[in-house]
């Protein structure tokens, strides 16, 4: 009988003939094909009869492709519990999980991005889900973090504060940071964490990036041309949004799809209605969820507002975009548990 090689991939291990070498340069194997030549060049490089090679490609194919997934299927791995959200209008919103979900909050400086995130990943933490949270700012806050995560513990606890406090120490230590400072660092770490889905290894219930506009803006060189480095850019923010997009799609019967928020800032003067949010129309179509914080009501002609401007601590969340909820605000305070709803307005329902 002839010999045999065996492949593993997402599906498992595969058995080719050994005439088939899988080791040459012309292939490029991690746990996916990330190209694949013709049947006749593959032909030629393998010295393998062409059905042989079309065999080999077919085959790869099948074990490398995504599966299929029915709706049904996909419903039931939402309530394998998952990340909470702050803000009970939001939660509706979003089905009550940021599971499975890729979602940006950008907004001018002070706005609370930020605090949007370490309310998250308490809600996150005290669910006993792991939180990686990736920073470029230096804007990662344990003390604050431990703040609301006692409040949270606290709430759950019935009162009981020792209780609460040992929990809180407990989902502190289920939060990683880890500094990052360019784009390639950044993709690096999300194909990690992308092929430990595809691979079924159990990834982090939330991925925080705080932020993207930062990594990108000091990303490359500065003295490259921007015909060069706009262009160069996109394309490593599209392929990263594309990583973080397989992640949150990735499924495990026993838990639910992690969640990728990624922050962003916003360009021109936040006092006038000519800023927007960075990154392009690359970006902004690549997200599936857009929240925008701004210190001013949606509408307002002075724009997002600056810290100055608004009204006692009052603060404005927009859903700008979603797959699946209509355009709503969302009137929230940020106080020493986090962020509190005050009004919605738009239809939640």
């Amino acid at each position: 009988m002839p010999r045999s090689v065996h492949l593993h991939t997402t599906d498992g291990w595969h058995c080719f003939p050994a005439c088939w070498n899988l080791r040459h340069p012309c292939w490029s194997w991690d746990c996916k094909c990330k190209y694949l030549e013709p049947a006749w060049d593959l032909r030629d490089w393998l010295l393998a009869p062409q059905d042989e090679a079309t065999q080999l490609l077919s085959r790869a194919w099948s074990a490398c492709a995504a599966k299929p997934s029915t709706a049904l299927d996909l419903a039931k791995s939402r309530k394998h519990g998952g990340t909470p959200v702050p803000l009970g209008s939001l939660g509706a919103v979003v089905s009550g999980s940021l599971s499975g979900k890729f979602m940006e909050v950008a907004g001018p400086p002070g706005v609370g991005k930020t605090q949007f995130c370490l309310h998250i990943a308490a809600l996150a933490a005290a669910n006993g889900g792991e939180v990686f949270w990736l920073d470029s700012e230096n804007t990662f806050a344990p003390p604050r973090l431990l703040e609301v995560l006692e409040a949270v513990c606290i709430a759950r606890s019935a009162g009981n504060i020792h209780e609460a406090e040992a929990e809180a120490l407990a989902a502190l230590a289920r939060v990683r940071k880890k500094s990052c400072t360019s784009l390639k660092e950044l993709h690096n770490i999300a194909a990690e964490l992308e092929q430990r889905a595809a691979q079924g290894v159990p990834v982090p219930a939330l991925v925080i990036v705080d932020s993207v506009a930062a990594i990108a803006r000091n990303d490359g060189d500065a003295s490259e041309p921007q015909r060069v480095q706009i262009p160069r850019r996109q394309a490593a923010l599209s392929a990263i949004a594309g990583l973080f997009k397989r992640i949150v799609a990735s499924t495990n019967q026993s838990l639910a799809p992690p969640g990728v928020v990624v922050t962003n800032q916003v360009a021109g003067d936040p006092r006038s209605g000519g800023s927007r949010v960075t990154l392009g129309h690359v970006w902004h179509h690549a997200v599936n969820w857009r929240l925008v914080l701004s210190h001013l009501p949606p509408g307002d002609p002075r724009g997002y507002g600056l810290k100055e401007s608004a009204v006692g601590s009052k603060r404005f969340l927009h859903v700008e975009k979603s797959p699946c909820s209509p355009p709503i605000t969302i009137e929230f305070a940020i106080c020493r548990n986090g962020l509190s709803e005050i009004c919605t307005i738009g239809d939640v329902s």
